[in-house]
């Protein structure tokens, strides 16, 4: 009796450790999980410095986000957004409406860039990501109580011209 009871404490114990683990983890894996999906639906490079969905608290914070241009468009920064802050109203999702608290939005930059045949760096993004069947959406939109919105600067590029 005492060796069952030994093991069913030691599966116990390695059952908590497992789940803080999983819990303590969670972000690192949801956040290398949108980075793919982010590659996937794009065909761009992506990097997320920290994504955290609150567990306990209704909110999503993104921050240091980066999305890069193809070569054929310099390499550098597409989109470059250091904080998305977004709070909402539980038991409104649940009622199938949602309804944002407060949403933080800080965009430091946007490079428009056309290549030499003339094409647009967001139009080869919107190609990309050509509209997938639509499904039926079950959450109607509610509004926005707060929203603080800091945007930074828009450059401009064309390689057909770079003297200008």
């Amino acid at each position: 009796m005492k060796t069952l009871f030994k093991w069913a404490f030691r599966a116990f114990l390695l059952l908590v450790v497992l789940l803080v683990a999983a819990v303590l983890l969670f972000d690192t894996a949801i956040r290398a999980l949108a980075e793919s999906r982010i590659r996937a639906e794009t065909g761009l490079e992506v990097r997320l410095g920290r994504l955290e969905i609150g567990l306990l608290n209704p909110k999503v914070t993104i921050e240091n986000f980066v999305l890069y241009n193809r070569a054929e468009f310099g390499g550098a920064p597409m989109v470059d957004l250091p904080e998305l802050h977004v709070e909402y109203d539980r038991p409104a999702l649940r009622e199938g409406r949602l309804h944002l608290k407060l949403i933080r939005f800080n965009l430091a930059e946007v490079n428009v860039v056309r290549s030499k045949d003339g094409k647009s760096n967001f139009d080869e993004l919107k190609a990309a990501m050509e509209p997938k069947p639509k499904r039926e959406q079950k959450v109607a939109f509610s509004g926005i109580d707060a929203l603080n919105l800091s945007l930074g600067k828009l450059k401009l590029t064309d390689l057909r011209e770079p003297d200008k």
